[in-house]
């Protein structure tokens, strides 16, 4: 389920509404005119955002009570229960793909960014709440939609792990420096972030050692005296 942060908009003074400019559920920009009081003055947008709730335009709304509401789409995340059989596989950092019915045909992308002390109970199976935090929202995700998470966990085994640290990037991708004989040894790879960790796709074999932090070396093949870690 899609959640968002709520921003409140009050009178500035004992107002009537004569004239309604936006209806629940329109995106408005800061600025926007959103109303017109009874004395004709425009009342303008103080944020930006989707309308979630507006006053009675039928009674006196008086100074600093609610005149309109919005929800901030930069502040849009996702609740996503993971079944507990799969929560071993989940962690924070991880990227996912948001699909719905309410937005068929698009893909959001997020990352979680924390996961729920306790576990609950949905249709009486037991799952973890996670929070996903929507990379980049926009008006057509609102509030309470539902979704569907998709957690880009590896299971290839032959997908290797490695601290973000021991891999460098420059201008030719991504590279690693392979130890061996206490000696150092560049050597290009395919992998992705995940979280804290880099995949390594191509390049490497389990087993083999690599410099912990990429940027200790500085040369093409350097004796090294640094931390090396085990490729797993």
């Amino acid at each position: 389920i899609v959640k968002g942060a709520m921003l409140t908009q009050n009178a500035k003074k004992d107002t009537y509404i004569k004239e309604l400019c936006v209806n629940i559920g329109d995106y408005v920009k800061k600025g926007d005119v959103v109303m017109i009081s009874a004395d004709d003055n425009e009342i303008t947008a103080e944020y930006s955002g989707t309308v979630n709730q507006i006053a009675d335009i039928t009674t006196l709304v008086f100074a600093e009570q609610m005149l309109i509401t919005y929800t901030d789409i930069d502040t849009l995340t996702a609740l996503v229960n993971i079944p507990e059989n799969d929560v071993s596989h989940v962690k924070k950092g991880q990227l996912v793909e948001l699909t719905g019915s309410a937005f068929k045909g698009k893909t959001y992308k997020g990352e979680i960014n924390a996961l729920s002390a306790e576990a609950a109970v949905q249709s009486g199976s037991v799952c973890l709440p996670v929070t996903v935090k929507i990379s980049e929202p926009d008006s057509i995700l609102r509030p309470n939609f539902t979704v569907k998470a998709k957690i880009c966990v590896s299971d290839n085994k032959s997908t290797l792990s490695l601290p973000k640290s021991a891999v460098g990037t420059d201008s030719n991708g991504e590279y690693v420096w392979v130890v061996n004989d206490n000696k150092a040894v560049r050597r290009s790879v395919t992998a992705k972030a995940n979280g804290e960790k880099y995949n390594v796709e191509k390049g490497l074999v389990k087993g083999e050692n690599v410099v912990e932090n990429a940027l200790d070396i500085d040369s093409d093949t350097i004796s090294v005296n640094v931390n090396v870690k085990a490729v797993r």
